[in-house]
């Protein structure tokens, strides 16, 4: 008998993707899966922090799950919840492989019900993030305990803590389907920051180091923590451009005009161990040379410039005009084909199944 594959998400349509404060990474990853048609059925739990009710399109096949019965704050927000992981509940039929986006304070209860007490159900979570407990017994400490206690799991981090005896490791996901990613033929000294512009990524680091660079251009696009600085910096500096929070098309335009795009993870936050950044797929996607201030083992056969312990970024940047032009394309930019087929559709389609048949044999897949 063939077991019906459930995907647990929190995306909302996409037309409402730049317009509601929902994770613009979070939603275009889950659509990115669903793309490969690897799901029999769909379930997406609206983001508790959205109070308005989504009306999805008819023609939508995913199944939006969302209950604002209660006044949705404190209390209420609390009994909405539970509505809504009872309504999953009972949309799951029996003997079906279930795969959470992460799991939360949002599904963690649903996991739990379907994990113990569905004995027919199997349970699988897909780890983009976890940050980690900062107490012993807190949520995030038994939401660990539940991700390690999973029937499997598939992980962008290699975080040791992340000890599921039956697990995978891919560091992104790109739609399979064939598409011409422009190739990148020559090096100019542009360079884009962009997603979440918060601490994690230090961005007062990067702003601070440009602007000792003025033959370098840096483009900032995203969602500021602190625009001001941003903005202060624009105005100082003429090679500074914050272009602010952008459509995906306006985005998309601004990439093809830089050569090199910044991954700057702050190591300091312990976050940062237990998740990958999506821009940074999304830009070798796109044939761009990366620099990143963290190792990633997890992209091993990929080229990326690599900020060296101990090293300045302004050191380290002032350095690149010296590297060779031509060496710098051959080994660190047009990577796509590699990245589509360490990080397609068909192969989280062929680990899905991989893990699925290697329940409880101890087998740690790694791509």
């Amino acid at each position: 008998m063939k077991r019906q594959r459930i995907f647990v998400t929190h995306i909302v349509p996409k037309h409402l993707i730049e317009k509601l404060p929902v994770s613009t990474a979070g939603n275009y990853f889950s659509y990115n899966l669903i793309s490969g048609n690897m799901f029999d059925c769909v379930f997406s739990l609206i983001p508790v922090n959205i109070r308005q009710k989504i009306k999805p399109a008819k023609s939508e096949k995913i199944k939006y799950v969302q209950n604002r019965f209660f006044s949705h704050s404190n209390i209420g927000k609390a009994f909405n919840i539970l509505l809504e992981n009872i309504q999953l509940i009972f949309s799951i039929k029996r003997n079906s492989n279930v795969w959470f986006y992460n799991l939360t304070a949002h599904t963690i209860l649903a996991f739990l019900l379907l994990r113990y007490f569905r004995k027919s159900v199997k349970t699988y979570i897909i780890v983009l993030d976890y940050t980690p407990a900062s107490a012993k017994f807190s949520l995030q400490y038994w939401i660990l305990k539940c991700i390690n206690r999973a029937n499997g799991m598939i992980a962008l981090s290699s975080a040791q803590e992340l000890a599921n005896p039956n697990k995978a490791i891919i560091p992104g996901v790109v739609p399979t389907k064939e598409q011409l990613y422009p190739q990148l033929t020559d090096i100019t000294y542009n360079f884009l920051l962009s997603g979440l512009l918060k601490r994690i990524i230090s961005p007062q680091y990067v702003l601070e180091a440009f602007s000792k660079l003025p033959d370098y251009n840096l483009y900032i696009s995203g969602k500021a923590e602190d625009e001001s600085m941003f903005v202060q910096y624009a105005e100082k500096y003429p090679n500074i451009h914050y272009c602010g929070f952008l459509s995906y098309p306006e985005y998309l335009s601004l990439l093809q005009k830089v050569t090199f795009c910044i991954s700057s993870r702050d190591k300091s936050f312990p976050e940062n161990n237990f998740n990958f950044p999506s821009k940074m797929i999304e830009y070798l996607l796109y044939n761009k040379i990366v620099i990143s201030t963290m190792c990633y083992p997890q992209l091993s056969g990929i080229e990326y410039l690599l900020q060296t312990e101990g090293e300045s970024l302004f050191d380290f940047l002032k350095k690149i005009e010296t590297l060779n032009k031509e060496e710098l394309l051959q080994q660190y930019a047009n990577q796509s084909q590699t990245i589509i087929e360490k990080m397609g559709t068909s192969c989280w389609q062929k680990t899905m199944t991989d893990i699925e048949h290697n329940e409880q044999t101890n087998i740690c897949i790694t791509h």
